[in-house]
């Protein structure tokens, strides 16, 4: 979602980038959460967000996904040129895809997030906090979720307060194959937002 959102921010620096996002709108649009892409919209300027509406346009009309409906705007975005997205082999997933992967296997929403980020602390444990400060959840709602997970034993908590969590990384490498290890976590939404921000105020003057 964060690359999305700057990907939109650049887009009349490289037209390639609108062609892309254009046929991922259309394929792949499925595997995108839009409570996350809302949350971290929110910290993008007024340009980038109506940029999103026309990528939730092609979304919702031509690729058929319905959750795009209330972030779709009016307005059409420039005209795509036809790109087709490589697909990926099976059998072959990056470590660096884990997001997408457990949102294809639990879902899109809270719990793929929350175990793709535990996943790539590759032990360390984690408070709600900064669980959402890296997904931009609610800290409810990650606490929630999290508390679930951990009940089902999916990941384990501790006991006393604050609350925190990990996943073993040693029980779900080999349960999902990996040779390699899950890329850490890198705050790119953060930075992200600030080169949209700065941006915009240099295209102000």
């Amino acid at each position: 979602e964060a690359l999305i959102l700057i990907s939109l921010t650049l887009r009349d620096y490289e037209r390639r980038l609108w062609d892309v996002l254009g046929t991922w709108a259309k394929t792949r649009s499925g595997q995108l959460s839009i409570q996350r892409v809302r949350n971290l919209g929110a910290m993008y300027p007024a340009q980038t967000n109506d940029r999103l509406a026309e990528f939730a346009r092609i979304a919702f009309a031509e690729g058929g996904d319905h959750r795009w409906r209330k972030l779709a705007g009016s307005q059409p975005g420039p005209p795509l040129r036809e790109r087709q997205l490589r697909r990926g082999s099976l059998g072959a997933w990056h470590p660096s895809a884990l997001m997408v992967r457990l949102r294809m296997g639990f879902g899109v929403g809270l719990p793929a997030d929350i175990l793709t980020f535990l996943l790539s602390l590759r032990g360390s444990w984690a408070s709600a906090r900064l669980i959402a400060d890296a997904t931009r959840y609610t800290v409810y709602g990650i606490r929630r979720t999290a508390d679930k997970m951990a009940a089902a034993q999916l990941i384990e908590a501790t006991t006393d307060k604050p609350l925190e969590y990990r996943a073993d990384i040693g029980a779900w490498k080999p349960l999902l194959g990996l040779t390699e290890d899950v890329p850490r976590w890198r705050f790119w939404h953060q930075a992200y937002a600030f080169v949209a921000d700065l941006l915009s105020r240099a295209q102000e003057r």
